[in-house]
């Protein structure tokens, strides 16, 4: 596989000098290599970041937990002279690119057979475990979750389950989004589909071609997803669930051009090593920034929120305190109050 004829391919990536178990640049070199395309490698680390949060908060138009990493790689395209790049967002959306794809189906099946055992157990399972760490907290929360695709969905995708929310915001009621979503989805969708539809209606639309406009715009740059062409997207679609299962047949469409071990890696989003950063060069801006959240946030669970992040990052992921850091930021620079 070569790059067109006629004109001169380039790929961007980002690379973690502090952060080699997140770096992919080595595969993408690679893949640049084999593609004959120019590359360009943007490397990334904590200290660098200190600017990049400032600017990404900055050109935000309402709070997003993630929308730095497509900052980065805009940034990096208009330094590079691009004016249009393309995106693969949607190739994950229409051909189950997720973990939600096989856990939201998986969780209905186990609450189906739970035989009403859902809620004694989340009991049982909540008395014994930190409120903050993921895991358990999401198995709580599937378990008391009704045993619908979208209320399992939402389970799934949301930062905070209803516990942790009642201790962060306790004068503030909790929204079922669940029953929001099953309202609005349609009838009679194989679990896939309804998966993708989800994926696509919630995440996709709401967050990422959002962030995505947003972080291109503030570099001048246009981002264009081919995989969300109408009428791809919709042959796609046509092709049902078991046609887009993966997306192993475009791999295998490039033929033997691409090397052999990458097409054998996992699966990997882009994300950034914040597990890592938070807890290092980022810690201080993210610790002065939670004590100035609102007032309807119980100081005292958020510092608890805070405090075991540093002590099990891997058990609580950085995605929660980082978008209670991204909320306290744009309430202060837009002079709001909650």
């Amino acid at each position: 596989m070569t790059a067109v004829e006629g004109f001169d391919v380039e790929t961007l990536t980002v690379s973690f000098p502090d952060a080699p178990a997140w770096d992919e640049s080595v595969r993408a070199r690679r893949w640049a290599e084999a593609c004959g395309a120019t590359h360009h490698e943007v490397p990334m680390t904590g200290p660098d970041m200190l600017g990049v949060v400032a600017d990404a908060m900055r050109s935000q138009d309402q709070p997003t937990v993630d929308a730095v990493n497509t900052l980065i790689v805009s940034r990096a395209a208009r330094d590079a002279g691009l004016t249009v790049v393309l995106s693969g967002l949607g190739g994950d959306e229409l051909f189950g690119g997720y973990g939600t794809f096989r856990d939201v189906p998986r969780a209905r099946s186990i609450r189906r057979s739970a035989l009403g055992l859902g809620r004694p157990l989340a009991a049982a399972l909540g008395a014994f475990r930190s409120p903050w760490d993921a895991r358990p907290a999401k198995l709580v929360d599937f378990l008391r979750a009704p045993a619908d695709l979208a209320s399992l969905y939402a389970v799934r995708r949301r930062l905070f389950t209803p516990n942790q929310l009642e201790r962060l915001t306790p004068s503030l009621p909790i929204a079922s989004d669940g029953a929001r979503l099953a309202s609005q989805m349609p009838a009679a969708l194989d679990a896939r589909d309804a998966v993708s539809w989800l994926e696509a209606t919630v995440y996709m639309r709401n967050q990422l071609l959002r962030d995505t406009d947003a972080m291109g715009m503030a570099c001048s740059i246009e981002i264009r997803p081919p995989f969300l062409d109408q009428r791809f997207a919709r042959a796609a679609w046509d092709g049902g669930p078991a046609w887009r299962d993966g997306k192993r047949r475009f791999v295998k469409a490039l033929g033997r051009g691409v090397p052999a071990d990458i097409l054998e890696e996992p699966k990997r989003g882009f994300t950034l090593p914040f597990n890592a950063w938070l807890g290092g060069s980022l810690r201080d801006e993210v610790r002065e920034r939670l004590h100035k959240l609102p007032q309807v946030f119980e100081a005292g669970a958020v510092d608890a929120l805070w405090q075991r992040f540093l002590a099990a990052p891997a058990r609580v992921g950085w995605g929660r305190p980082w978008s209670l850091y991204v909320l306290a930021t744009y309430v202060e620079q837009h002079g709001l109050a909650l």
